[in-house]
């Protein structure tokens, strides 16, 4: 069986692979060893960039979507933007600020935290909460997972159709 990789495991597993490409780098005894980390965090945060861009866009949503890479990692992703909030008569009257902080949930796969001056808005973070959640759990282009032998995919539809696991199912 295939399983999609949702775009908020990718986020976290990228901020954690990112992490650990930095400690390593850190500790490296060489240049070139260093160098080969550093390149490795880079592309980390390529794909976690990638993944911002297939964040909602629009409808208020205007600003660009910032991730922190300092406090992300494996089991928390956190990124930021800014609402582009209106009036009672439909004018752009200021912005909002907000802090998106996504934790794992057992039963729900994850969590989603909205933090901002939203003031008398709340109904902005909600609607926030929900397209990040639909965002969040869409399918990771190009990137599937066998549920039996975690076995990755990429590009070619074809190699993941015809993948014949022969691996019970975990």
């Amino acid at each position: 069986m295939i399983r999609d990789y949702k775009i908020y495991q990718e986020m976290a597993s990228a901020a954690g692979a990112r992490n650990r490409c930095a400690i390593s780098a850190n500790n490296a005894d060489d240049a070139g060893s260093g160098q080969h980390w550093t390149e490795w965090m880079d592309r980390h945060e390529d794909t976690i960039k990638k993944m911002l861009d297939l964040l909602p866009h629009g409808s208020g949503i205007d600003g660009d979507w910032a991730f922190d890479f300092v406090k992300s990692g494996d089991d928390k992703v956190i990124f930021y933007n800014s609402f582009h909030a209106m009036d009672e008569n439909g004018m752009y009257d200021g912005w909002i600020d907000f802090t998106v902080t996504i934790t794992p949930s057992i039963a729900y796969g994850f969590h989603i935290k909205i933090t901002g001056n939203f003031g008398k808005r709340q109904d902005i973070k909600e609607y926030l909460a929900e397209s990040l959640n639909w965002a969040l759990s869409e399918p990771t282009p190009n990137r599937y997972v066998c549920s039996s032998c975690r076995e990755e995919f990429g590009m070619d539809e074809w190699e993941y159709i015809l993948h014949e696991c022969k691996k019970e199912a975990v």
